[in-house]
């Protein structure tokens, strides 16, 4: 539990680091942009959140604490007609009443941008980030009860060529570094140890632009992934090659209607430190429907792709997500995220029970209380079944917030 000396304490360094943040990414964007006119803008936001959940670690046997959680962001940005680049950094504070073990320092940096001369447009992104490993669970490991670390140094640089009038040619990469703490609780069994993976890649894509309201792509790729068990551990080694090519398309049905379409396939092969090989085939999907209209904004998506997962081999993952926001009022909105998740390693071979499953249904109902001020109320319900060994284990969720947001609308010069 904490106290009103480490909040204070907290509120200081936080105080401390915006500092740093506003010099640093001033002296940093000052350095790496062009000497000539454009327009700066600092803007920040302070996000609060008291929740209470009654089953924190998502295991059978259930153990509930309320949360308290302080998260302020800085974003910097600097642009002119042929360039343009932003850096975001954010420092807060996670604490679990009646789970102290899980209290965390989150932290998040990140820079991105452009350059564009008549024919090519040159891009980058980089980003480092310092989070509970649970955080990202349902997305990489199942392992909500996990009390490590995960340190994360991703980089995309980009190229692209105006061919012509409608057609594009693009060249980027990508690098992703992703280690885990080691655990501090020798109770835990060996199903809750996590893997640091690198996984790295390229991607070549040609679009063409055929009207104002269809855009197609045509895209080619090769990805490298490594995972290791934790600290490097050689006998858990596994390394993965995947290659494959996807259409893409996105097409205006009205000026509220958006169709988006990505449909491929790819082929991966699988190598294990004790020489086992296994080779696979599946399909990817990223498609679905947008609606923007007055006061309903509604999205609906199908993603079947190859994710790095914390459990060692590749993920392949299928997310069904409807989303879906309506404003009551000029003040008032309400909001439903619904999400549906299948995991299941690339070496499974169609084993029912090395799937993993998860659903998440999330309302919210939020209040403008002032142009900068945002008064948000939600409840969440999470349900997951895994393996675990030789067992399968089902567990679900049930959380309740109450959020403070605080949106600075910032500065803005130009020179």
């Amino acid at each position: 539990m904490f106290n009103h000396f480490e909040i204070t304490n907290k509120l200081k360094k936080i105080k401390e680091t915006f500092l740093g943040m506003v010099g640093g990414g001033m002296l940093m964007l000052t350095c790496i942009t062009p000497l000539q006119a454009g327009e700066w803008k600092i803007k920040g936001n302070i996000y609060q959140a008291l929740s209470y959940d009654d089953n924190v670690i998502m295991r059978e046997t259930p153990e509930a604490s309320p949360v308290y959680a302080l998260t302020p962001t800085l974003n910097v940005s600097h642009r002119t007609d042929v360039s343009e680049i932003s850096a975001n950094a954010s420092y807060g504070i996670q604490r679990y009443l009646d789970k102290t073990e899980f209290d965390r320092e989150n932290q998040n940096y990140g820079v991105s941008g452009r350059y564009s001369t008549e024919n090519i447009e040159w891009g980058g992104v980089a980003n480092y980030s310092l989070t509970p490993a649970r955080d990202t669970a349902e997305q990489e490991s199942g392992n909500f009860s996990t009390n490590s670390d995960r340190e994360t140094f991703f980089v995309s640089p980009s190229v692209s060529y105006q061919l012509s009038e409608l057609d594009r040619l693009t060249l980027s990469g990508h690098y992703t570094n992703t280690s885990y703490s080691t655990f501090e609780d020798e109770s835990l069994t060996t199903f809750d140890s996590l893997n640091d993976y690198v996984d790295k890649g390229l991607n070549l894509s040609w679009s063409r632009r055929w009207s104002e309201l269809y855009t197609s792509s045509l895209n080619i790729f090769y990805s490298n992934y490594e995972s290791s068990g934790n600290n490097g551990i050689a006998s858990n080694q596994i390394k993965s090659d995947s290659g494959g090519a996807n259409i893409s398309l996105t097409y205006f049905l009205s000026e509220k209607w958006e169709l988006f379409g990505t449909v491929g396939g790819r082929v991966t092969k699988t190598k294990e430190a004790n020489g086992i090989s296994n080779t696979s085939a599946g399909y990817l999907i990223d498609s679905g429907v947008n609606y923007i209209g007055e006061s309903l904004l509604a999205e609906f998506s199908v993603k079947q792709s190859l994710e790095p997962s914390s459990q060692g081999p590749l993920n392949d993952q299928l997310r069904i997500s409807l989303d879906l926001e309506y404003k009551l009022t000029e003040r008032i909105s309400i909001s439903l995220l619904n999400s549906y998740q299948e995991s299941e390693s690339v070496n499974g071979n169609g084993d029912s029970s090395n799937k993993r499953k998860n659903y998440t249904f999330n309302p919210s109902l939020s209040w403008r209380l002032a142009p900068d001020w945002t008064l948000s109320g939600s409840y969440r319900y999470r349900y997951q079944k895994r393996p675990i060994g030789a067992f399968e284990e089902t567990a679900n969720s049930n959380l309740y917030m109450l959020s403070v947001n605080y949106s600075w609308p910032g500065l803005s010069v130009a020179r």
